[in-house]
């Protein structure tokens, strides 16, 4: 539940913003052809998320469990996230096919070994993994969380098996390019599927791509360094934009020079250029239209669903720049009523400001007295941190602990007399 949890809390606001660029779903409806897995996410500001936590886990690689009479199998199967779990029905009652619901491990697209919207590093190595495991149960039909069920035991086993290969391919591929010495981006923009591959019709490159996998399996190995010395401390957008005007001469021979990528259809050209610009000269105009129109052109290129809503997005952004993406007051007020008090306090702490916080050394203690917790909020060196006590005599222990120095999480206690805040949860 890590990832729901902070999903949920700490990274509420970033993942809402990616998300609704990733599908689209703030799009006017002309603008609006697919979301990759999907015609469309149904999904705007007035929508209330949901969590069903689960009532039932299991630690093993399979689980038994009996529904209406049918006997179904659960199978652990990492891929997309590590808690994806499959579903096996087989032939029971006189039937004759096992059925495999393949959860997101499989759909009619290239899959998202990385998700632009932001989502820690896949071990995409264990989804490839899984995949294999799938086909060991010899499955009739295959019904995916996205896109058709696939009939015919051939058939699944032959998409598992190439949506397997595919992905182990980028993995292997990636690391074998690493190890030569090949910086990240230049082992992006040539990893490409072997032509059988990337001509099958459940790998076409409309949900995620290869390009984005190569930077995603070399984020789960080495991090976002890829190699070259030259991102060790780059320029920021705003100096290389004044770099790249001063270097042509001014305004006008750099707008000569965006009209030039947009009349090759240099399209990716005409938004760095532009982009560089917009940032060291943001009271010039013309370079936030040039970078709205070199997105919008850029999206008219894209296979990927992803990519299309992302570059539009972000331009009917950027035209809008008063009307931030953001989930609403009611969004969010649903998505706090969810979180338990321990996780609102941690995710309280991301969201101190330093320059606030600085010179500041304090706490504050809320005691939940009909639960019988004790959370305290901490303040040092412009860093806020969390403890948390439970029991009927949980403010005697935050005393104690701030008496005697050291809590358990190893730091000094909290200092509950400095400022104190008591009411009833």
């Amino acid at each position: 539940l890590t990832f729901l949890d902070r999903a949920m809390s700490r990274t509420a606001y970033v993942e809402y913003r990616r998300g609704m660029r990733q599908f689209g779903p703030l799009l006017p409806p002309e603008q609006k052809t697919n979301a990759g897995i999907g015609p469309f996410l149904d999904y705007d500001s007035g929508a209330i998320p949901g969590v069903v936590r689960p009532t039932h886990t299991f630690a093993r690689d399979a689980f038994l469990l009996r529904v209406a009479g049918l006997r179904l199998e659960l199978h652990h199967a990492p891929g997309e996230t590590d808690d994806q779990v499959v579903v096996l029905l087989r032939a029971q009652g006189g039937a004759t096919q096992h059925i495999l619901f393949a959860a997101d491990n499989i759909y009619r697209a290239f899959p998202n070994l990385y998700a632009i919207r932001g989502t820690p590093a896949r071990d995409v190595l264990k989804w490839s993994d899984s995949l294999e495991r799938m086909r060991s149960f010899g499955a009739h039909v295959l019904v995916p969380c996205h896109t058709r069920p696939v009939f015919g035991a051939a058939r699944v086993d032959e998409l598992l098996a190439v949506y397997s290969d595919a992905i182990r391919f980028v993995h292997d591929q990636t690391l074998r390019l690493m190890n030569l010495g090949v910086a990240t981006e230049d082992i992006a923009r040539g990893v490409r599927l072997p032509g059988h591959l990337r001509t099958h019709p459940f790998l076409e490159e409309f949900y995620g791509t290869v390009e984005w996998s190569v930077r995603g399996v070399a984020q789960f190995y080495v991090g976002w360094f890829g190699g070259n010395p030259i991102d060790l401390f780059p320029l920021s957008w705003a100096q290389r934009g004044e770099r790249m005007l001063q270097a042509v001469g001014g305004s006008v021979s750099l707008a000569a020079l965006v009209e030039a990528a947009r009349e090759a259809g240099d399209f990716q050209w005409m938004l760095e250029l532009a982009t560089g610009a917009m940032h060291a000269r943001p009271e010039e105009a013309q370079w936030r239209e040039h970078t709205i129109g070199a997105l919008r052109s850029l999206a008219s290129q894209q296979v990927s669903a992803n990519g299309r809503n992302y570059y539009l997005m972000s331009a009917m952004e950027m035209q809008h720049a008063d009307e931030a993406v953001l989930p609403s007051q009611q969004q969010m007020a649903a998505i706090i009523e969810k979180l338990s008090v321990r996780e609102m306090f941690d995710a309280l702490c991301a969201t101190l400001d330093p320059n606030e916080a600085d010179g500041k050394h304090m706490s504050v203690l809320w005691h939940m007295q009909d639960v019988h917790e004790c959370h305290v909020l901490r303040v040092r060196n412009s860093v806020a941190r969390a403890y948390y006590f439970e029991g009927p005599h949980c403010v005697a222990e935050v005393v104690g602990v701030a008496s005697g120095g050291g809590a358990s999480s190893g730091e000094d206690g909290a200092r509950s007399g400095e400022s104190e805040g008591e009411g009833e949860g």
